[in-house]
This record gives C-alpha cells, structure tokens and sequence, in this order.
C-alpha cells in the first residue's frame, strides 16, 4: 500500500495548530529531514518566543527562522543574553509580555530604557511579581501602541507608554506617588481610550485634583474593581456629558439607606441609562440594567458573603431611573423570588408589557429572600404574590444549575406552577413559556399537553410551546 505523502503547505499548517510555540517546533523539526525542511522553511511558526528557563538557548535560532515577520515575545523569565539577542528586532515585535522580579530591572534596560523605537508594537503587557519595582523609567517609542495592561507595576516608571494611541488600558494592582488623581494626569495624554480597566488600591487618599470636567470622551467601557475613592475618580475622569456604553463596577459592602457617599457612587455609576428597559439579577449577585440604546451596567458585591439590600436596591434604581414606568424585561433565579415581589410590593411596575424570566436553581421554592432584607414581613413560606398589572409573559428556563431534593419529591412542571400560581397581573391572560424549563429531565418527564391542562385561569402556553405539542 503506498502512502501519502503531504505537500510542505499542507505540512506547515499542520505545524501550525501544534500547542507549544518553538518548543513544539523544535520538536517536530526532530522527526525526520521532510518534517525539518518543512519547518525551517516556515517563518511563521518560529514567530511566537516563549522564553524559559529551558529553552532560552533556541531563541537565536527562533528568530533567525522567524524572518522579518512580526514577533510575538513573552518573557517569562528575564534572561540577559536573551534580552541582548532581542534589541536588534525590537522593530519587528507586535506582542509584549514582560514578567519581571527584584533585580530584573538591570537586565532589561537595555531593551526598555534606550530610547529604541518599537515600530510594530501593538500590545504591551507587563507583570511586576510580589509588587517588584523597575527603579526606573521606561523610554521607548511605541507610535502603533494601542492595548496597554500593567499588574503590580509603579505606574510612574510606565508613564511614557500613556499617549493618544492607546485605546484600551488594563490596571491591576498598581501603585501611584499619590493617588487615582495622579492616574487622572497620566490618562488625560490618552485621548482616544475607548476601553479602561482598573484593578486593586492607588492611593490612601481621594482624588482632590482630578481635572475639572473629566479628560476622557471616547471611552466606551469601563471596569472597575478597587476601593470607593478610586472608583469615585475614575468616574469623574469621564469628561461630563460622555454617555460610557458599557460599565462594570464591583462595588464594596454598600448601605445605601445610610450611606450618602455611596447613594452618590451609586448614581454616578448608573447615571447616563436612557429609559431602562431591562433588569437582570443573576445567580452570582450580579447585577446588569440595559436601557434602549443597548447601553449596559453591571454591579457586583465586593464577597460572595455580601448581598443586595431588598427592597433598598429596588428603590433606588427607581429613584435614579424610573424603572416602574420603563422596565419590560426582568431576569431573577427562582431563590430570589421572594425578594423581587417584596420589592414591588413597595414600588409597583407600572409598565404596560413586561416579562419575567426565571431560572430555575432548585426544587425549593421561594426559600432566600430573608438573606436580602431586614424586614421580617419580607420573609414567607413558599412563592410570595407578585403583583405587576403589566404582566404579559412568564418564562422558565433551566440553565443547568438546578439542585433536585428526591426526599420532596417536587418536579419542575410543580415548581414551575408554584410560581405561575403566585402572579397577579391585569392584563386578561398571562403567557407560560415552559420551552426551556427542563421538564423532560424529570424521573417522572411531564409533556407541554400534561402542563396546559394545569394552567387554570387566564395563563396559557406561549405560542411557541402551543406548536411543539
């Protein structure tokens, strides 16, 4: 039988889809003279340096055969004829990452500190272990420079690499001679930001001299997860007026009946959402609000140990937005039932066409709203009512995470009624969408047509269920 024999093309993209970077060509180049041939003639596969302890002695090899591609280089480990062998290319590396402990500083000078031009660098990355610091500045040029991310770093040594090119930035765990003010003078040279990230603690005191009025007006999404006066200030460096279409915040243990700071933060976080037409409380305590123009905040305790204050929360998003008259959309998992219909109890929808999508996470049926609130008539046993006159459909969907009990017995078609049973609305019949509940997953599977004939009163199945009966 004779064998195939693959063309070098074909060859080479095999090489290619092999994990490993040089190591792994390396070691296909090993196999026979064909497969070496193959591999030496393909710049490609040699354009992407890992450096380690163990392989640093190929990488004058690597970027010989790598030709005048674009590099791609991580240092894992600073290795000082590695760095020497890297200077005559610094023009043609697009992809930085740069890990670097106490006294590494010294040996990346020569790449980092001599003023070369990266003409190709598009992404920088650079990871300070156990908060190491450089002991001195960066200077380089870097004109196509456009993603820029920083851990543990002195933010100071890296302030070179702040300019108009950048568009997206990622903080983590950095440090500054003052506080996020200072960051507000470094981010106002980066005109055109459009994404922003900030990470850990910058500073034991609050921005007093972040710039009047803002500097950024191009962001378009921001993510924060840092102490209160760091996300007051990044906020503040939106320049006024600037709508952000996207925002994530993790916000620390919050008391917003008591807490005027943070009833501020709060607003300013949400502030700029036009109509709010989407509400949506996730199983990990996460908060997302979307409004008409697609524009998106999530919130975020700083703990699993840290919950939202029901109805307290309810009634502030309604101060701030108006969610009773806008709201058409609302997302909750079935344990946090309870504390939805409390909280309309204070604070009723008023909007004319709503839905209601629950994720069903257990056989225990309205069981967690104690954990939100301090009130004691917010606790009930079971589904507690929930009035909203505008309700116009309810959707069940079992998303993977439901926690059955075979002591209780209770299949989802039974909890899934326990629910339907619970609403009050004012519209002359409800909608029951069931297509994604999960109930063919029971021990004793119940049918579209076995649950219609449960439904009593104005709920009827959703066309969409009615026409896979």
């Amino acid at each position: 039988m004779s064998r195939m024999r693959l063309s070098p093309d074909v060859l080479s993209d095999i090489f290619l889809e092999i994990d490993g970077g040089i190591d792994g060509a390396f070691v296909v180049a090993q196999v026979c003279s064909s497969w070496r041939s193959t591999a030496f003639s393909s710049p490609l596969l040699w354009s992407t340096v890992s450096v380690t302890d163990f392989n640093f002695t190929r990488i004058p090899t690597s970027l010989a055969l790598s030709q005048d591609l674009p590099l791609s280089i991580e240092l894992l480990h600073i290795i000082p004829s590695v760095i020497e062998e890297l200077v005559p290319h610094q023009h043609r590396i697009a992809s930085l990452f740069i890990s670097y402990t106490d006294g590494d500083g010294v040996y990346l000078k020569p790449l980092l500190c001599a003023g070369l031009e990266f003409r190709a660098l598009q992404v920088l990355r650079a990871t300070a272990e156990r908060n190491n610091q450089l002991h001195f500045d960066v200077a380089l040029s870097a004109p196509l420079l456009r993603e820029l991310e920083l851990y543990g770093v002195a933010l100071d040594n890296w302030k070179v690499l702040f300019t108009s090119n950048v568009t997206e930035i990622c903080l983590s765990g950095c440090s500054v001679d003052t506080s996020a003010a200072q960051l507000g003078l470094l981010l106002q040279d980066c005109a055109n930001l459009e994404r922003l990230s900030v990470g850990g603690p910058y500073g034991p005191q609050p921005g007093e001299f972040v710039p009047e009025g803002g500097v950024l007006s191009n962001l378009r999404y921001i993510e924060l997860q840092t102490d209160f006066n760091t996300t007051s200030d990044v906020l503040r460096l939106v320049r006024s007026g600037v709508v952000v279409r996207e925002m994530d915040v993790q916000f620390p243990d919050i008391d917003l009946d008591r807490d005027t700071f943070t009833r501020r933060l709060f607003g300013a976080f949400i502030g700029g959402l036009d109509s709010t037409t989407e509400f949506t409380f996730h199983w990990s305590n996460m908060i997302k609000l979307r409004d008409t123009h697609g524009r998106v905040r999530r919130m975020h305790p700083a703990n699993d140990d840290h919950y939202w204050p029901w109805p307290e929360l309810w009634l502030e998003l309604d101060i701030h937005l108006g969610l009773h008259a806008t709201l058409q959309t609302i997302h909750i998992g079935s344990p946090y039932w309870n504390s939805l219909a409390y909280a309309l109890s204070k604070r009723p929808l008023t909007s004319p066409d709503v839905e209601i999508h629950v994720g069903l996470y257990s056989d225990v049926i309205g069981y967690e709203e104690a954990e939100y609130s301090d009130d004691e008539d917010a606790v009930s046993e079971g589904p507690r009512v929930l009035t909203c006159n505008g309700l116009r459909k309810l959707v069940f969907k079992d998303d993977g995470y439901y926690a059955y009990e075979a002591e209780r017995g209770l299949s989802r078609a039974y909890v899934v009624c326990a629910y339907v049973n619970a609403v009050v609305s004012a519209r002359p019949s409800i909608e029951i969408c069931v297509t994604d509940a999960g109930m063919e997953k029971d021990e004793e599977p119940t049918s579209l047509e076995t649950f219609r004939r449960k439904l009593t009163g104005a709920r009827v199945l959703c066309q969409h269920c009615a026409s896979r009966m």
